[in-house]
């Protein structure tokens, strides 16, 4: 590095080694917020994104920086709302091992009522990884990997801290498990998770025999039996409807003979 002498200064300049940086898997996926008032004012964010990287980290790491201030009175902003800190810029691994939901904080701040969220480049991300965009308000789910942007109503002035959320789903393995005839008893996180009101369990059986799934208050009260039949080792999937149920945290299990698997699931309305 060598930097030429100048009038302000009569000492030699310095140097110093820098490492190459290591080749890196680094997936960006940019968002825009856009909003048009009465007048036809057009207000943007584009200062938000989310990272995938072979070396990402969950919590900071080098890819993730917090959502600076707006600079005007007027403005659209979003921010990916996580550990307490708005991130403009947030990472996760590119292969995630398990379901990572990010809360998406959308601030309104202009007379304008109608707001277009667009995204790029998920459709990059590997088959083997779903990505849903959610609406917990009007319980619509979207796959970003097909769809490229979403157009919705909020209040003028209003900060919006739950409704939105983007969820990362990896493929649990089982299709290629049916490709050698060898299955594990398994029951996957439902997604969406958070829903409203349909969601999709997705489960395998390793044996023959008489298998249950059932739902559960939070009080651990059985309130509904979702399936009970006898099933063959394979991988189903199980689409539930809890449109008369209320808001909040369930537990679903799967259940034979010798064994049982539970996890939760939420309900948000």
């Amino acid at each position: 590095l060598t930097i030429p002498l100048t009038s302000k200064t009569h000492q030699s300049p310095t140097t110093h080694k820098f490492k190459p940086q290591k080749n890196t898997d680094v997936l960006t996926i940019p968002f825009s917020l856009k909003a048009t008032d009465q007048q036809n004012h057009v207000f943007h964010d584009k200062a938000l994104q989310i990272i995938l990287s072979d070396d990402a980290t969950l919590g900071l790491d080098s890819y993730d920086f917090v959502k600076s201030p707006a600079l005007k009175d007027e403005y659209i902003s979003g921010a990916f709302w996580t550990d307490s800190l708005q991130y403009a810029s947030y990472s996760l691994p590119i292969d995630p091992l398990e379901t990572r939901s990010i809360p998406l904080e959308i601030t309104n701040q202009t007379s304008s009522t109608n707001i277009t969220l667009s995204w790029e480049r998920v459709d990059a991300i590997h088959e083997s990884v779903h990505v849903f965009f959610i609406d917990r308000v009007l319980g619509h789910t979207l796959d970003m990997k097909t769809n490229h942007q979403y157009s919705f109503s909020m209040d003028s002035n209003t900060v919006l801290e739950q409704r939105f959320g983007i969820e990362f789903v990896p493929n649990n393995g089982l299709l290629n498990e049916s490709d050698t005839g060898v299955y594990s008893f398994t029951l996957n996180q439902n997604y969406p998770n958070p829903f409203n009101p349909n969601t999709t369990i997705n489960y395998s059986i390793m044996e023959p025999g008489m298998h249950t799934m059932e739902l559960f208050d939070a009080n651990g009260r059985l309130i509904k039996t979702l399936m009970e039949e006898y099933k063959t080792a394979g991988s189903y999937s199980l689409s539930i409807d809890l449109g008369s149920f209320p808001s909040g945290t369930y537990f679903y299990r799967l259940s034979n003979p010798g064994s049982s698997i539970t996890r939760t699931l939420t309900l948000v309305k």
